[in-house]
């Protein structure tokens, strides 16, 4: 079926970010934004997010450094209903570097508490 190839169930819910075996992060999706927890310890990271079937353009809704500057270009392929593989490399810059993972989709929907914080980004950007 054509959901086989597409990448829709990308685009809502709650993620594990896997370093082989070892679960490395998570993150939650929805409405175009996407909130990472690392689980080093820093804050959550909120950042925006285009697709286009199954290349995903994330991009940092706060700059604090450089680095938020940078849009990541990341190419999902479906291993699975739930898994997927990426490649996560800079769009617009011409170096040399990717990120390669996997995540699994372990929720299809955003807890309460992250909507929270989604709805609140929402507010103050469109206040800024």
């Amino acid at each position: 079926s054509q959901e086989d190839t597409s990448c829709q169930s990308l685009k809502t819910g709650t993620f594990n970010v896997y370093d082989g075996d070892e679960v490395v992060g998570r993150f939650y999706r929805k409405d175009s934004l996407q909130l990472e927890d690392n689980f080093d310890g820093e804050k959550v990271i909120m950042n925006k997010v285009r697709e286009n079937d199954c290349i995903f353009y994330i991009s940092s809704a706060q700059i604090r450094n450089e680095l938020d500057t940078i849009t990541m270009k990341v190419n999902y392929h479906r291993i699975n209903a739930n898994k997927y593989s990426f490649v996560a490399t800079p769009a617009y810059l011409n170096i040399d570097y990717e990120y390669k993972g996997e995540i699994v989709r372990i929720d299809s929907v955003v807890k309460p508490d992250i909507l929270k914080l989604f709805k609140n980004y929402l507010v103050k950007s469109n206040t800024e």
